[in-house]
């Protein structure tokens, strides 16, 4: 999938385990004060998400591996990307 897809869906799944790590805490009858519950979850998404990102990485591969082999090249279609998401018909601007 593509790149940006891919990042988006990892922050949904780290969202995801934030959210279940919460009930965990509320499960477990862990108490943590609010403003120090807000800086924690700050950090937990950010070790979650990315963490997720690693462990998906080569599923991802996998995936654009099998697309390639079906004519579906996802990095060269990007190439021709714009910014807003529509392919057009030249390459885009190198910055």
């Amino acid at each position: 999938m593509r790149t940006k897809t891919f990042l988006a869906i990892c922050g949904f799944i780290g969202f995801g385990l934030v959210v279940l790590f919460q009930y965990l805490l509320i499960y477990l009858e862990i108490e943590i004060p609010y403003f120090d519950w807000i800086i924690f979850k700050v950090i937990e998404f950010a070790l979650f998400a990315p963490i997720v990102a690693v462990i998906l990485s080569p599923l991802n591969n996998a995936v654009r591996e099998w697309r390639k082999k079906r004519g579906r090249d996802i990095e060269a279609e990007e190439k021709y990307e714009t910014s807003t998401g529509f392919i057009s018909l030249s390459e885009k601007e190198k910055e």
